[in-house]
């Protein structure tokens, strides 16, 4: 599946559903889908990021890069289970490494989350 990149714009209501797609997957808290927990990761002043659609339009990753003290970063991202292992994860993992995250954060982690963290 051919993915569309952009940057990451105020598209809350379209993470909270690809949260809750994560969610069912991954299982962790319910509030990780909740727009006002989301809002808080993705948007605000500093935040940066990256987001990927499918052809249907659907939001499948995103990745938001927000700045914290001492001048370093922290990264959010998920990716849908529908089109994990083709490579999004690393788009988004290397876009917040390319922006100087010293933090990723996670809800749940999965083995293939695992190693890829690990392969960076």
């Amino acid at each position: 599946m051919t993915l569309t990149w952009r940057p990451l714009a105020d598209d809350i209501p379209a993470i909270a559903a690809l949260a809750g797609r994560c969610l069912a997957v991954d299982g962790g808290l319910p509030l990780v889908a909740e727009e006002s927990f989301l809002r808080r990761r993705f948007v605000g002043d500093g935040v940066t990021g990256l987001v990927a659609e499918a052809p249907d339009g659907t939001l499948v990753a995103a990745v938001a890069v927000r700045p914290q003290d001492a001048g370093k970063s922290v990264a959010v991202g998920m990716v849908d289970p529908a089109v994990r292992g083709q490579g999004a994860g690393s788009r988004l993992l290397d876009f917040a490494l390319g922006a100087g995250v010293a933090t990723v954060e996670t809800e749940s982690l999965t083995d293939a989350a695992s190693r890829l963290f690990e392969s960076r």
